[in-house]
């Protein structure tokens, strides 16, 4: 994959990653994909983060914490994506747009 992703930016292709997950953040995988140049940004969105949360990957310690808090839904959603975005890095890892 990567053999491509980096022929696409050879052609000025400005990839960006559709597939935010914490197994991706915790790995150093995306890390690495921005460090090669392979993609220059990420974006999401409510079904993608719904399969990752669905898919037990890796959210079920935060989780639990805030439904034992007793956390409203809204509340807990936007803390799962700061979470994400800011303590692991993501939106520090490639460019914002």
């Amino acid at each position: 994959m990567t053999n491509t992703l980096q022929q696409l930016a050879d052609a000025g292709v400005a990839v960006r990653l559709d597939d935010l997950s914490r197994p991706r953040l915790h790995s150093g995988s995306l890390a690495a994909m921005v460090e090669r140049g392979d993609i220059v940004g990420i974006t999401t969105n409510p079904t993608i983060f719904a399969k990752a949360i669905g898919a037990g990957s890796g959210y079920e310690a935060q989780l639990r914490d805030l439904a034992l808090r007793g956390t409203a839904i809204g509340e807990t959603l936007r803390l799962l994506t700061a979470w994400d975005g800011v303590v692991h890095g993501s939106v520090h890892a490639t460019s914002v747009v």
